[in-house]
């Protein structure tokens, strides 16, 4: 088509230079006929812009990364001339992912299009037909413009939540009678902790009876168990994305994650979650037990535009640092600045450091029982993640 719109424009300006330079008719017959044949296919264009409907429908407007959602697309002619050539394209959440199409109308037809479009990244995202071009059927004349910037069009908002992984929690380490009535707590399949135990009553559950014991005394004992202690759990994010060659989107998508599923874990163990990220976006509170809707959304909008640190944050709330709480520190990074708030508020540890594909601080540089997870693109993310729920 360009070559041909090369010559097209060539022979124009041939006939015209010839016209004028011999004063022969024919080379101005020529002329105008080829600028006539120009003018009606820019009218043909321009009419086939002005005319063409279309309509666009979204499955949904929420789902969770590595879904697939349909998206329905339809371009009608309900004219009673025939729409020249059309290329369209359309958007998706990935680039990768992006579709165009060819395609042309006769009168009263309609052309249908469907795509399975992956949802590959957390995030709000927008979807459906962006950029079209009309031409005519000899290409001369393309009208290329951006459907985005006309004010009655809108695309298709969508909404994808990061991923929720199933986490393994471990056992506390079990330990003999004596330390079971004392301060060493044993995790039970039941979800109560062994507190101490008292002679069998009549009526007791056998499936309670603890026969170690009572093998050992020669008189039936029962285990009595307390509801464990719950605290909160603490999120503090530092939400800037590292330099170099890693791809923003999949920083993101690991980022979110890990929060998410340790914060769904922490709520179903019955805590308490704060969310607070260094830039300032709005935290989030969230009550033990409750709906993880609100979580996810939070996470799906979280921006990665954070200039702040996390010392300033963890200052703000080292009140709230105990032996029944857990604390997470997320970040693509440890810097001297974090090295040091940690230093400065975890001295004995008593919490987790998750750096999403940042480097390994030397040991030396963490406070002692701090807990250290290094997570990248390919890791398995549920085990590593379990390894460090508190």
């Amino acid at each position: 088509m360009k070559a041909f719109r090369i010559a097209y424009f060539s022979a124009m300006a041939l006939c015209l230079l010839g016209g004028m330079a011999n004063g022969i008719r024919g080379y101005y017959l020529a002329f105008f006929i080829l600028f006539f044949l120009l003018l009606c296919a820019g009218i043909l264009s321009l009419w086939t812009v002005s005319s063409f409907a279309y309509m666009q429908f979204l499955e949904r407007d929420k789902g969770f990364r590595g879904e697939t959602i349909r998206l329905k697309l339809s371009i009608h002619n309900d004219r009673p001339f025939p729409f020249t050539a059309m290329r369209m394209r359309v958007e998706a959440v990935s680039r990768e992912d992006d579709r165009e199409e060819l395609f042309s109308l006769l009168p009263q037809k309609q052309a249908e299009f469907e795509y399975e479009i992956p949802l590959r990244h957390r995030g709000e995202h927008l979807l459906g037909l962006t950029l079209l071009t009309i031409t005519d059927g000899f290409g001369l004349l393309p009208i290329r413009f951006d459907m985005r910037r006309l004010a009655y069009y809108k695309m298709r908002p969508l909404l994808v939540y990061p991923r929720v992984l199933p986490l393994s929690p471990k056992a506390a380490p079990g330990g003999d009678e004596k330390q079971a009535a004392a301060q060493n707590l044993r995790a039970v399949p039941f979800g109560e902790n062994l507190f101490s135990s008292r002679p069998y009553r009549a009526g007791d559950a056998l499936k309670r009876v603890n026969w170690k014991l009572s093998m050992r005394l020669k008189k039936p004992f029962t285990k009595e168990y307390d509801a464990p202690l719950r605290g909160h759990a603490y999120f503090f994010l530092h939400n800037a994305a590292p330099g170099g060659a890693e791809s923003p989107l999949d920083f993101a998508d690991l980022f979110t994650e890990s929060v998410a599923s340790l914060a769904a874990q922490a709520l179903r163990g019955g805590r308490d979650v704060s969310i607070l990220s260094s830039g300032g976006f709005r935290p989030l509170e969230l009550r033990s037990g409750s709906a993880l809707t609100p979580l996810l959304e939070h996470l799906a909008k979280l921006p990665f535009d954070s200039a702040g640190e996390l010392g300033p944050l963890l200052a703000e709330h080292a009140q709230a640092f105990g032996s029944q709480n857990a604390v997470y520190l997320v970040s693509a990074r440890a810097d001297e600045a974090l090295l040091a708030a940690l230093r400065r508020f975890f001295p004995g540890g008593g919490a987790a450091l998750l750096l999403i594909g940042g480097q390994r601080p030397p040991i030396s540089s963490l406070p002692p029982g701090l807990a250290l997870c290094r997570l990248h693109a390919g890791a398995d993310l549920a085990a590593a993640l379990s390894e460090v729920l508190q």
